[in-house]
């Protein structure tokens, strides 16, 4: 990374990751409600079948858990690359006011 910060290219990555993210958490959603939409009271599934299954909704839920923490990751990155963009502005700036 130069003194200027990230260039757009990797700031358009950063992007294109985090919705990529939110994507998955749609996804991990959709997954759990097919769990859900199998737990039916009618159905006559056997006690294993349900903890197996609530078993995959934990790890979907974990998963969901992982994939917002990683945007609100990539997003704290980008704001740090803002702010020292701007550090950079201001300290160009006093150099050529001091010079």
């Amino acid at each position: 990374m130069s003194k200027q910060g990230h260039s757009q290219e990797q700031i358009d990555r950063k992007l294109q990751s985090i919705e990529r993210w939110k994507d998955t958490i749609t996804r991990y959603k959709k997954e759990i409600q097919k769990i859900n939409d199998r737990i039916n009271p009618y159905d006559s599934l056997s006690q294993d079948d349900i903890d197996r299954l609530d078993w995959n909704k934990l790890l979907i839920h974990n998963n969901i858990q992982i994939a917002e923490h990683n945007i609100r990751v990539l997003e704290s990155t980008l704001m740090i690359d803002k702010l020292r963009k701007e550090n950079y502005k201001i300290k160009i700036s006093h150099k050529r006011l001091t010079v």
